[in-house]
């Protein structure tokens, strides 16, 4: 064999090694293959395998992903419609569904992301601006329209996307909202003048409270003492009842006995351990101390 005939052998084996190479596609189970013939898709695949194409230049083979999608967007300054100005940070979950618009549309992810981008943030900013900021921001379930807003963008954005793009947009939401640096501080000073203007309705209120409680313990003290004087002079003019009637009784059994003792007391107080009492022998007071007259019944 001459060497011209081995050259071609060598160039037509290297021919069918290279049209071998490039005329099967392998394709992964979360890939989309577009085949482009002179860069024109002709044919899509979509299910896993091995599949067979045109070789390279005539047909070329485009993956393209297959799985969800999350696109993190920048924050954003967006108005509401009460002129508000905030800051959302929104993220997108996606997908590619048509894989032919996809390419003819984008050709590329990045550009695809690009926008995806746009196209949210326009659909979240005419939403944010058709809402008054107090039914994006409250705490009050029923006041709060945050998740029916972006159940609105979201259906917007895939309609749009799957339109334009071949994307299937299955959530927008936000991930955090924010107030504008540039309000930052007549915010800040608002909010300050707020609490203020509470702290003081709270004190009034507190010192009113307080008043009040100090007054009706004031009225309770006095009628406990009104009461506790009262029941007081009650026992006390039962006793003395008591006492006299007890001082009767005891006069009119022993009355003589009787004598006898009030007239030691009135000599107890009159006289003290260094009084000296020279008394004759028939005084009553001789006689009462040296021999007290008490019958038998006062001495039993």
């Amino acid at each position: 064999m001459s060497l011209k005939a081995k050259i071609w052998w060598l160039a037509g084996g290297l021919l069918s090694v290279y049209i071998a190479a490039t005329c099967f596609v392998t394709v992964k189970e979360h890939e989309y293959a577009v085949i482009t013939q002179f860069g024109r898709p002709v044919k899509t695949i979509t299910e896993a395998g091995l599949a067979v194409k045109l070789p390279n230049p005539v047909q070329a083979v485009t993956p393209l992903e297959k799985r969800v999608q999350m696109l993190r967007l920048e924050p954003s300054e967006y108005s509401t419609r009460d002129r508000r100005n905030i800051v959302v940070d929104n993220y997108v979950v996606w997908r590619i569904v048509d894989p032919v618009a996809f390419m003819t549309s984008t050709r590329t992810t990045e550009i695809a992301q690009q926008r995806l981008n746009t196209i949210t943030n326009s659909q979240v900013g005419a939403m944010l601006a058709s809402y008054p900021l107090e039914s994006i921001l409250n705490v009050d379930s029923e006041q709060n329209h945050l998740d029916e807003l972006f159940q609105q963008v979201s259906e917007r954005v895939d309609k749009v996307s799957r339109q334009e793009l071949g994307i299937e947009v299955l959530a927008v939401r936000a991930v955090k909202f924010g107030y504008s640096p540039r309000n930052l501080k007549a915010i800040y000073d608002r909010m300050s003048s707020e609490w203020e203007r509470l702290s003081k309705q709270y004190r009034a209120q507190g010192h009113e409270e307080a008043e009040k409680i100090r007054a009706r313990t004031e009225q309770e003290i006095a009628g406990l003492k009104s009461t506790a004087y009262r029941d007081s002079q009650i026992i006390k003019g039962n006793s003395e009842a008591r006492a006299a009637e007890l001082y009767s009784q005891a006069f009119e059994s022993h009355q003589e006995f009787f004598e006898f003792v009030r007239t030691m007391e009135a000599y107890k107080a009159v006289l003290d351990n260094n009084s000296r009492l020279i008394l004759p022998s028939d005084s009553d007071l001789f006689e009462q101390l040296v021999n007290p007259k008490l019958d038998a019944k006062d001495e039993s």
